[in-house]
């Protein structure tokens, strides 16, 4: 909304610089502010940075705050609107074991047909509130076809040893990035098999008995042994299964 504002112009209410965008804003809040209660309303773009706008509105709230009264006590100060996501402390772990892990667990998610909005719901039903601790044995049996670093791969072949030091500044050779192409694929395809079979075989188990059927139905098909074909590993699986939706 900044773009060929002219200040200047602006103070001597010559308003024809305000671009399209800025003037919809006024718009709406000409209509909006009356409704809350709010009077007269003024917006133009800020003139500096916005480090210098983070500092005047810090110096309004500093001063609100050691003005309060003894009936503010209590009174938020932050109020969140309904269906805004609040910032939180969850976070994952930056390490070669946590990253194969994920790697590993996108595979899995991948075979079962599941993406990153509906794969902790899923597996919540399928094995329960500790799907990560029944599901782990399956997991950390797969084995990529490409792995996010060298050093994540030395988790699966601890016998690999890394690439000389003296090759390391090229970007290729740097053991702590990727991807790094499974030196034994057909190793890597069988085991990936196998753990969507696990998997399959332990929902099925967990399930009533009146609908094993249906579920060993499923298990003939080749949904997931073609979604673990058509795997990318270099590329992330949430984003992937965002692709395919």
């Amino acid at each position: 909304i900044r773009t060929g504002f002219d200040f200047d112009a602006v103070k001597r209410k010559d308003c024809r610089s305000a671009s399209e965008y800025l003037r919809s804003e006024w718009a709406f809040w000409r209509h909006t502010a009356e409704k809350y209660g709010f009077g007269r309303t003024e917006l133009l773009p800020i003139k500096s940075t916005g480090e210098a706008v983070a500092e005047y509105v810090g110096k309004y709230i500093g001063k609100h705050i050691g003005n309060r009264l003894p009936q503010d006590k209590g009174a938020r100060l932050v109020r969140y609107s309904r269906g805004t996501n609040r910032a939180t402390a969850r976070f994952s772990w930056c390490t070669p074991g946590a990253a194969l892990w994920r790697t590993k667990l996108g595979l899995l998610c991948r075979a079962l047909g599941l993406t990153s909005d509906n794969y902790t719901e899923k597996f919540r039903e399928w094995y329960g509130a500790r799907w990560s601790h029944t599901l782990a044995p399956i997991v950390e049996s797969l084995r990529p076809l490409q792995y996010p670093s060298h050093r994540a791969m030395q988790n699966d072949y601890p016998a690999l040893t890394p690439p000389p030091k003296y090759t390391r500044s090229d970007p290729d050779s740097n053991p702590n990035t990727g991807p790094w192409a499974n030196p034994f694929p057909e190793e890597a395809r069988q085991s990936q098999i196998r753990a969507w079979a696990a998997a399959l075989d332990e929902r099925e188990r967990r399930q009533p008995r009146n609908n094993r059927r249906t579920d060993a139905a499923r298990r003939t098909s080749t949904t997931g042994f073609s979604a673990l074909r058509a795997w990318s590993p270099n590329i992330a699986w949430i984003a992937q299964t965002a692709n395919d939706g």
